[in-house]
């Protein structure tokens, strides 16, 4: 059976940290569409993003914050690259696990987020991008997110709501 899975990009300490903008209202959509993942039983995806600077493996800055609600089962994917289509054994991984359609959601909408949106609709990925669980942390951040949600609708990803993608997975 195909299967649809939730990617959630580098909610890390470290990237949170920063100031992100409307931070606690996207970890909240986060954290709704986690519950749904995890009620339909669907895969749930948590990137980690290494470097060697401000999110060095296996310390603070490079776990998960403590405010994104981590199900029973995840999985981690860690990673040094912002496209993670890039990253060795993440296609293998999408395969073993029968993945279809992903819903990308996380940090950073200019970095991780639309390189992984472009990326995974260019593999062939029926692919949404919620827009109000995405965010960054440059200047002006509201009109970046709304430049890259309409940039990315315009190159044929669905952009749905939190809510929308709720609603479309309770009646599939």
């Amino acid at each position: 059976m195909m299967k649809k899975m939730l990617l959630v990009l580098d909610g890390q300490t470290g990237v949170l940290d920063r100031e992100i903008h409307k931070k606690n209202q996207i970890i909240s959509n986060i954290n709704l569409l986690i519950d749904k993942f995890d009620t339909i039983q669907q895969p749930i995806l948590f990137t980690r993003h290494t470097n060697k600077t401000s999110l060095v493996a296996e310390t603070g800055s490079w776990e998960l914050v403590s405010t994104i609600r981590c199900p029973e089962t995840p999985i981690y994917f860690n990673k040094k690259r912002s496209n993670i289509f890039a990253e060795e054994n993440f296609i293998e991984l999408l395969k073993r696990l029968n993945i279809q359609t992903i819903y990308i959601c996380g940090f950073v909408t200019n970095g991780c987020v639309q390189a992984a949106c472009l990326e995974s609709q260019s593999r062939g990925f029926e692919t949404f991008l919620l827009e109000d669980a995405h965010s960054t942390f440059v200047k002006n951040a509201e009109k970046v997110i709304d430049s890259w949600n309409q940039k990315l609708a315009e190159a044929g990803i669905e952009v749905l709501k939190t809510h929308e993608a709720i609603e479309q997975l309770a009646n599939d």
